[in-house]
């Protein structure tokens, strides 16, 4: 599979190359492109699970993400970015992977989350890392 990008993303949900896109249109592009990727339509596992990545890819990207979702006080909230990446929530929870401390901060800052950086796992999010791989 091609390392994903912002342009081989929207290639492969069939968005334009250029340009503002809403929540809405990226998932209806999703639910297009996933029925045409899916196995039982011709399509491969491969091409379906890319379809998913880049959904989840270009959802912090859309021009109105974060709108139609509470958004919870700047305070009320932090989250832990680690290393590669992903997100743990205040109790050690696994939240998902941003795939980089940047793409962590971004979806942070585009959903009105805070958040705190950590260069050292404690055990328990050794563990919660470990039960998500």
């Amino acid at each position: 599979m091609k390392k994903l990008t912002v342009a081989r993303a929207r290639k492969v949900l069939g968005l334009p190359s250029r340009g503002p896109f809403t929540e809405e249109r990226l998932q209806s592009s999703c639910r297009e492109a996933a029925k045409a990727a899916h196995p039982d339509a011709g399509g491969t596992d491969e091409l379906f699970i890319e379809v998913n990545e880049a959904r989840t890819f270009l959802l912090p990207r859309t021009s109105d993400f974060g709108e139609s979702r509470p958004r919870p006080a700047a305070s009320s909230v932090v989250l832990t970015i680690t290393p590669d990446g992903h997100l743990l929530s205040p109790k050690d929870h696994y939240l998902g992977d941003c795939r980089s401390v940047a793409g962590g901060i971004a979806y942070c800052a585009a959903s009105g989350w805070s958040y705190q950086k950590t260069a050292e796992l404690s055990d328990g999010q050794r563990r919660v890392l470990e039960a998500a791989a």
